[in-house]
């Protein structure tokens, strides 16, 4: 991510401050919509990316010698993602 990026900029609000609940939700829509209409392989991809992508963040933040490398509350949003991608 370039810092001039309008996406860096995205994310360093959001590491100010949280993003409002409401923006899950929206998110959580729009995963959904996007599920009806993508040819299922391109969601599938989008899906896996995207978990795959949590997971690794996830794990860079912590843990001790590959133990316990996601955290539980890490876990929850990860079970969160999957389960909007999976609805």
């Amino acid at each position: 991510m370039k810092p001039e990026s309008n996406a860096f900029e995205l994310l360093t609000g959001w590491l100010k401050e949280r993003p409002n609940p409401s923006l899950l939700k929206t998110w959580k829509d729009y995963v959904g919509v996007l599920r009806r209409i993508v040819i299922r392989e391109s969601y599938t991809t989008l899906r896996d990316a995207t978990i795959s992508q949590a997971i690794t963040v996830a794990e860079a933040s912590g843990g001790c010698l590959g133990f316990e490398a996601v955290s539980r509350a890490e876990q929850a949003v990860i079970n969160n993602l999957t389960s909007a991608f999976d609805a």
